[in-house]
């Protein structure tokens, strides 16, 4: 098990954490830790090590790190339009902290920070002080069902459709949640748009023709989990009925094309991410040992890996072109996942903490009645896909 005051980047590491520990990120080579309570004195941040002199708790929000900047939200709220909590900048060039009055977003897929108004959206670069139009919804069709308007008891217009997450593919394409509003406080529905600086689609549609919960899909927020290294696909995760009390995980291309289904992650357990030259390397999520010990691991949204492990999770028989291009890590985690299904006791912590983070195996009932002897359990589909990952591992080790 390796510490944080370790390299943390080696991907079946575990990390031992701090109990108070709320967000942990590497941008570059830069290592930031974000407490609830004070460290080193009267330090909430601590900087490659060194602690920081807070101005404020920043526990809301992973920092953002922009041109040798980090920008943290604070715990202080305000009642803003567009910014509810306070923003702090640390500077590395004068190694301090201040506030920094702008307002601005900065999206899950780590691309872009953005503000918007109404139905217009803006790009930010708050190193630069800059904000640019990206998108102007108004601009597009004017009788769009996104921006109609209705007048009020009182003659003023109001817009049934409001901006309410961006997530950028990149710097010129992102998908836009948009809030259907009502007469209460909160969305009855959402619609999804896929939109650049001259196009715009309507993927809706796309979203909503899976699984037989449509009617679900026009209440439910999608969540945008995990966006892949080259940005060409995500995996989403939608709560299902109530009484079922499940999400549903799928992988989608940029295009909104549904491509797989996937096994449940718990997505909020994200407490960082590895930046490096503007990539995300891998997220950290916050998982746990079978003796109840909170860990850290790194963690990196292979599509390929996640649809094997569905596939294999679901006795489906995989072929040589489907694992091709799989490593000694995915593999490994490959190969554990047959097992995991069955409920095995892993020795190696890395194992316990990554499949810790999975709905099927981490649950009251599976804790306690872990298991060394899953060999009667294996199906033919199983024992099947194990000889294909070890023909593979053998290939990978020459």
């Amino acid at each position: 098990m390796t510490t944080l005051a370790q390299q943390p980047s080696i991907l079946d590491s575990v990390i031992n954490i701090n109990k108070d520990l709320i967000s942990f990120n590497i941008f570059d080579t830069s290592f930031i830790y974000t407490y609830s309570k004070p460290q080193n004195g009267n330090s909430y941040i601590l900087i490659n090590g060194s602690s920081i002199d807070s101005l404020s708790r920043a526990v809301i929000r992973n920092p953002v790190y922009v041109d040798n900047k980090i920008f943290f939200n604070s715990d202080v709220y305000l009642k803003l339009e567009c910014q509810k909590y306070k923003k702090i900048m640390y500077s590395f060039k004068n190694k301090s902290l201040s506030e920094y009055s702008s307002c601005f977003f900065h999206d899950n897929g780590y691309q872009q920070m953005y503000r918007f108004n109404g139905l217009k959206l803006y790009l930010v670069d708050p190193s630069l002080g800059e904000v640019l139009l990206f998108v102007d919804l108004t601009d597009f069709a004017m009788n769009a069902k996104y921006i109609k308007k209705e007048t009020d008891d009182f003659g003023n217009q109001y817009s049934l459709v409001s901006i309410l997450d961006v997530f950028f593919i990149n710097k010129n394409e992102a998908i836009l949640t948009l809030c259907k509003q009502g007469d209460f406080d909160g969305c009855y529905g959402y619609y999804y748009l896929y939109i650049s600086t001259d196009k715009l689609v309507d993927i809706t549609s796309k979203i909503e023709l899976k699984d037989g919960l449509n009617s679900y899909y026009n209440t439910q927020k999608l969540n945008f989990d995990f966006i892949s290294s080259d940005n060409n696909y995500f995996r989403l995760s939608i709560n299902t009925p109530s009484k079922i009390e499940e999400k549903i995980s799928k992988i989608f291309d940029k295009n909104m094309t549904y491509v797989n289904s996937v096994l449940n992650l718990d997505y909020n357990s994200i407490v960082g991410i590895n930046l490096q030259k503007g990539k995300i390397e891998n997220y950290f999520l916050k998982s746990e040992l079978n003796n109840g010990t909170e860990v850290i691991i790194p963690y990196k949204f292979i599509p390929k890996l996640d649809i094997a492990m569905y596939k294999a999770y679901n006795d489906t028989l995989l072929t040589n072109d489907e694992v091709a291009d799989f490593g000694k890590y995915e593999l490994g985690i490959f190969r554990n996942l047959i097992f995991a299904k069955h409920n095995y006791d892993f020795s190696k912590e890395f194992y316990q903490a990554y499949f810790n983070l999975y709905a099927f195996y981490n649950n009251e009932k599976m804790r306690k009645t872990r298991t060394k002897d899953v060999n009667g359990k294996l199906t033919e589909a199983d024992k099947t896909n194990l000889k294909l990952i070890k023909e593979q591992e053998a290939k990978v080790s020459q």
